[in-house]
């Protein structure tokens, strides 16, 4: 994954293309919901 991350920037950088952008704020916002999920199970077990 993280090889195909920095194939991204180097092609983003060749091309001017904002792949490597939108593929970070992809990995972010997946990384929100996780922790969101997370907390609201752990709540439920309380």
């Amino acid at each position: 994954m993280i090889s195909n991350l920095i194939k991204q920037r180097r092609d983003d950088q060749i091309n001017g293309t904002t792949l490597f952008k939108s593929s970070i704020y992809r990995m972010l916002i997946m990384a929100v919901i996780l922790i969101v999920f997370f907390f609201i199970t752990e709540q439920s077990h309380m």
